[in-house]
């Protein structure tokens, strides 16, 4: 169970976070119309639920519609919220250059 855990918590997650950090300081960071931090919220929910359609299309077809069904009340709350957080922090430290680590 110990495997589990750290392959759940650590390898996935982690894995997750970074492709959609990725893609946000890929595309819009950098862009104009990120102009105020709440951008950061915006474009990081977009880019989570994103990758939570797609990742559910690949539910989908390996497991089936019922595995989608549970996962639309787990999962994808879970990205939307999660990347509540880190657009906000990324909002923030876009305009707040003195803050950045």
């Amino acid at each position: 169970i110990g495997f589990l855990l750290f392959y759940v918590f650590i390898i996935v997650a982690f894995s997750e976070e970074l492709v959609k950090i990725g893609m946000l300081l890929g595309y819009p960071y950098p862009r104009p119309f990120f102009n105020e931090p709440l951008d950061g919220i915006v474009y990081t929910i977009m880019i989570g639920m994103g990758f939570a359609v797609v990742e559910n299309i690949i539910y989908a077809n390996n497991y089936g519609i019922e595995t989608v069904m549970i996962r639309s009340f787990t999962a994808i709350p879970a990205h939307a919220i999660f990347a509540v957080f880190m657009g906000y922090f990324v909002g923030l430290s876009k305009f707040h250059p003195e803050r950045q680590c």
